[in-house]
């Protein structure tokens, strides 16, 4: 139902809120706090092989809240599910008068510790949670009316409405019941609410390559370097031993992945990170201010107009 072109990785293409980890902007960041957690790299570190106990889930929530992106974008929120169910809610209606089933599973209350956002900088625990989060439920069409089931849906593949940004695109069904849905909710900001995802991708994207020449991100990723050579372990930076990791190898039990988070915790890595990745990002938000208004106006506009949107008969 969406598709993009860019010359980045990935980029989710995020239509509604729900189905996204979250919308809403925190700007008020505690970065001392953090950035006095980091002294923490003075600590004297125990013999390699002794197990560290992982991050603690909540120290863990109120890093990745620092990031001024991460907080507008994915922290849960209990407007999402809200606004999810209510396009689902248009979606079926509209396909219902068009002699189609649509079914789909109710968005699931945001959990609050689950955190379904990127990890910027590798594994941050051991304790990874178990898959969680709404999954749509299959729909039952017969194969003779998948056709015109796809078209009810998604309307003529070749109309499409494209938002960009500086080096990404994005496109989304012009017409059909999801579309139709989307319009009911977003009016006429359907392709701003687009464009926006794309901006502030591209910022987020921008805002950890510029990271890396950070002299203060630089010196904690070089405690942790010394802290893994100490282990035994080559690697010049998480992302690199995530890369190197076997594709079956166990996360919680792997020595290396046992130590990549054990030095972490000891040199104060993900704090440095976290509030080192807030500042930037702030910075890059602060360049267009129009981004951060017109996303909270367009989130609160879904919100407003998903409360009139009457529960499935």
């Amino acid at each position: 139902m969406s598709g993009l072109t860019h010359d980045e990785p990935v980029l989710g293409d995020h239509p509604s809120p729900g189905t996204r980890a979250a919308r809403r902007l925190g700007l008020t960041l505690a970065l001392a706090a953090f950035l006095a957690s980091a002294t923490a790299c003075d600590t004297p570190r125990p013999p390699a092989g002794t197990d560290q106990p992982s991050r603690p889930s909540v120290a863990l929530a109120a890093l990745h809240k620092l990031p001024p992106i991460y907080a507008l974008v994915y922290t849960p929120d209990a407007v999402d599910p809200r606004i999810a169910l209510a396009e689902e809610r248009l979606t079926a209606a509209c396909m219902a008068k068009r002699g189609f089933r649509y079914r789909f599973t109710p968005p699931a209350q945001p959990q609050g510790t689950v955190w379904e956002g990127p990890t910027p900088f590798g594994l941050e625990t051991l304790n990874l949670p178990a898959t969680t989060g709404p999954t749509p439920a299959a729909s039952e069409v017969p194969g003779s009316q998948s056709e015109r089931y796809t078209r009810a849906l998604v309307g003529d593949p070749q109309r499409r409405v494209t938002a960009r940004g500086a080096r990404v695109q994005v496109w989304r069904p012009r017409d059909g019941c999801a579309a139709e849905a989307q319009r009911r909710l977003l009016g006429d900001g359907r392709v701003r609410w687009m464009q926006l995802r794309v901006l502030l991708y591209e910022a987020e994207q921008d805002s950890r390559n510029q990271l890396d020449r950070d002299p203060e991100f630089r010196a904690a990723n070089a405690r942790w370097q010394r802290c893994m050579h100490e282990a035994g372990f080559p690697w010049a930076d998480p992302m690199q031993l995530l890369h190197a990791l076997p594709a079956d190898a166990d996360i919680r039990t792997s020595p290396a992945t046992r130590a990549d988070v054990r030095c972490k915790d000891q040199t104060g890595y993900l704090a440095v990170a976290y509030a080192r990745l807030a500042t930037l990002q702030q910075k890059r938000l602060d360049k267009d201010p129009t981004v951060v208004r017109d996303w909270r106006s367009l989130l609160h506009r879904q919100d407003v107009a998903a409360r009139t949107v009457p529960p499935a008969g």
